[in-house]
């Protein structure tokens, strides 16, 4: 195991939040490890070139919501998230979250 997820691990033990900021969803995916399978809670802001299996692989959807959402993922606003839906009938949901700076 590596330094940082003997790290990772160690301290989600313990129940420290870990965040993980990447400029694209792919960058995820290793060959020495799969950091996707620590993600409980992601949040996908704008950025091109993502792919529609780290698309799925990330929000759990369909093939075709993958694919369909590349192209909105690319075209997102300042602030506008796509993330996992919490309802059992969605497979996503798309709003704008708060920029936590402007409300101190």
């Amino acid at each position: 195991m590596t330094p940082s997820l003997d790290l990772n691990w160690r301290t989600w033990a313990k129940g420290i939040v870990v965040f993980f900021a990447s400029q694209s969803p792919n960058d995820y995916q290793q060959k020495f490890f799969n950091f996707q399978e620590l993600l409980e809670f992601a949040f996908i802001f704008q950025c091109e070139g993502v792919s529609a299996g780290s698309v799925q692989d990330i929000l759990g959807c369909s093939t075709k919501t993958a694919r369909d959402l590349q192209t909105e993922i690319a075209r997102l606003e300042p602030w506008q998230v796509i993330a996992r839906s919490s309802e059992k009938t969605d497979e996503f949901v798309k709003f704008t979250a708060e920029a936590f700076y402007k409300s101190y």
